[in-house]
């Protein structure tokens, strides 16, 4: 397989963010006067951003559509603020300068914020190892649709059967399939993410180095 670029979603992938998201959706309920069981709060890991917010007013009950939700909790939430370095996934510093020493372009196509994007990956100091950086706010539609990819590997300048993509999500695992680039999938242990589209399983971003290289 000829592999010239490797794609990272952002949540799950370069920062292990769902635990911290998840705490925080659970202190904006307690804002409200609702307690959320955990049950509930992890039908919101791997959906897409849409479901995500629709889920947060259904719990609410307030009567706000997706972007008036998110709206709405970026005016109103009044949270503990954590350092985003604590949340940097092993090995990602290590595959990143190996996969720029093979001359790979790297790109992050994440649904989440291009602000939230950039500080991430600044605090982080990687911003310097990624030729593109996509936010899927730049789309109509959040993965699954497969828009954020297609782009991403316009801007890259590749084809989608000389790239990978590194995701955990259910709708990411499908938008990037959709795309048809190949998906490494980190295996989610925690939160029963069905990750049966994928074409590989991986336990950890050392694995996936190890992998890449072997389809190399």
């Amino acid at each position: 397989m000829n592999i010239e670029a490797v794609i990272f979603d952002m949540d799950g992938v370069i920062i292990d963010s769902e635990p911290y998201n998840l705490y925080e959706f659970y202190c904006f309920a307690q804002q409200h006067g609702i307690i959320l069981p955990m049950e509930d709060l992890q039908k919101i890991i791997g959906t897409s951003h849409e479901v995500t917010w629709n889920y947060l007013a259904s719990w609410l009950q307030l009567d706000k559509n997706a972007l008036e939700m998110d709206a709405y909790y970026r005016e109103t939430y009044q949270g503990e603020t954590f350092d985003v370095t604590d949340f940097l996934q092993p090995y990602l510093k290590f595959l990143l300068k190996e996969l720029k020493k093979r001359k790979m372009k790297l790109a992050v196509a994440s649904s989440n914020d291009p602000d939230i994007i950039e500080h991430v990956c600044k605090e982080n100091g990687i911003t310097s190892y990624f030729d593109s950086i996509v936010s899927g706010r730049m789309f109509t539609k959040s993965k699954p649709d497969p828009e954020i990819y297609l782009y991403t590997l316009h801007a890259l300048g590749v084809s989608a059967n000389k790239a990978i993509v590194i995701e955990d999500s259910q709708a990411g695992i499908e938008a990037a399939k959709q795309a048809g680039i190949t998906v490494i999938a980190i295996k989610d242990h925690r939160y029963h993410i069905d990750q049966h589209q994928a074409d590989y399983l991986v336990e950890d971003l050392f694995e996936a180095y190890q992998l890449i290289t072997n389809l190399v």
